[in-house]
């Protein structure tokens, strides 16, 4: 059975709130590393914990949703790589 997707206003609220509970996790996160910090007065309390991490990737794994690359950059990126996939298996005149 097939699922219905979901209306867009439905998917956009999902969107917004997910975007705002990142916001205040990434911001708690950052005032215990401030209090901690302010508290002991050393810096080995801004070594990144273990809640920086899924922060972070909830964070890159929106900004590709919301900012998807347009179809010039895929183009250079192609051309990157058939430029330089040539100078991989290239070992230079008189080699076997």
């Amino acid at each position: 059975m097939q699922q219905k997707p979901l209306p867009p206003s439905s998917t956009q609220a999902m969107q917004w709130a997910l975007l705002i509970i990142t916001t205040v996790l990434t911001s708690a996160v950052i005032s215990v590393l401030v209090l901690v910090f302010y508290l002991t007065r050393s810096l080995l309390g801004f070594i990144p914990s273990a809640g920086v991490l899924p922060l972070a990737y909830m964070w890159t794994c929106m900004v590709r949703h919301l900012f998807p690359k347009d179809p010039r950059e895929f183009e250079l990126a192609r051309k990157r790589i058939e430029h330089a996939v040539p100078k991989l298996w290239y070992k230079g005149p008189g080699s076997r």
